[in-house]
């Protein structure tokens, strides 16, 4: 799917273009489920698809420890530390599972504000993708 350079460039557009929002130090990447990287917003392509694998295998830790705890999978996981946040999600693209990495280095904003932002990434993605 993402093998389409100009889609990539769409794609990474609107990542940009959402993540103004959150100000400098905010960076996204989009990756298939098995955490191959498709899409940065990154510089260092390296660096991106380093944490697009990472963050594949942490969020389906997260999905199968809150199938066990609480009884339900989920498609989201949220992180704060004392220099930001990061917020990792599933996402459908034309029937294939996708997840989006989220972060935001430094304290300006809240997790609630980049969860927001990443739920908006989201859906502008998938319309870009189906349109």
């Amino acid at each position: 799917m993402f093998e389409n350079d100009e889609l990539v460039d769409e794609v990474r557009a609107v990542m940009r273009q959402r993540l103004q929002r959150l100000g400098a130090g905010a960076y996204a990447c989009l990756s298939t489920a098995e955490g191959q990287l498709a899409v940065t917003t990154l510089d260092d392509q390296d660096k991106g698809a380093r944490y697009s694998a990472l963050s594949s295998a942490l969020l389906g830790l997260c999905e199968t420890f809150c199938k066990e705890a609480i009884g339900e999978s989920s498609g989201e996981a949220c992180f704060s530390s004392g220099k930001g946040h990061a917020v990792l999600m599933r996402i459908e693209l034309n029937g294939q599972l996708f997840q989006l990495c989220v972060v935001r280095e430094g304290l300006n904003n809240s997790l609630f504000s980049l969860l927001r932002s990443s739920t908006g990434i989201c859906h502008r993605i998938q319309a870009t993708i189906h349109s």
